[in-house]
């Protein structure tokens, strides 16, 4: 059982770790992305359309403008908050003491299993809520991405 309950606390380890280096490739994406949307503006094209189609071409252009900006906005927010440090429960060593060492290893087996137990409970809890912050990023990135693709698509048909 001890075995298992620190495979688990690896097993937590491991998955922030992994969360932590996909939130950083995330925002080097979004970063191009960024780059991407301010490239694709041009006010030059606007002078071609008159009247209606003036207005209709400038707020689909501008729909397809800001939403992917809002998006990539509540990305990086998303992945800042999975990067961001917390304090991650451990093994408190003070429990290692005089005391503990005079335990049978059964006893002191059973001891670190409910302490591994604990920890695991709460570190689970701080990477669950970093995996959707994470699955948030994700997906307002890749809407995001697709309609800088339709608004690349918009410029460069007119």
């Amino acid at each position: 059982m001890l075995g298992i309950a620190q495979k688990e606390y690896e097993y937590e380890v491991d998955r922030k770790k992994t969360l932590e280096t996909r939130a950083g490739i995330f925002l080097a994406f979004i970063g191009v992305l960024f780059t991407l949307i301010s490239r694709s503006i041009d006010t030059s094209m606007f002078s071609s359309f008159q009247g209606n189609h003036f207005v209709l071409y400038a707020t689909i252009y501008g729909l397809f403008l800001l939403i992917p900006i809002l998006l990539l906005l509540v990305s990086l927010y998303c992945f800042v908050h999975v990067i961001i440090t917390k304090k991650y429960t451990r093994l408190e060593l003070k429990d290692f003491n005089d005391t503990r060492a005079k335990l049978t290893e059964e006893e002191s087996a059973v001891r670190n299993m409910k302490a591994y137990v604990k920890v695991v409970s709460t570190n689970t809890e701080k990477n669950d809520t970093k995996t959707k912050y994470f699955n948030t990023g994700v997906l307002c990135t890749a809407v995001a991405a697709v309609l800088i693709i339709l608004l690349y698509i918009i410029t460069f048909a007119i």
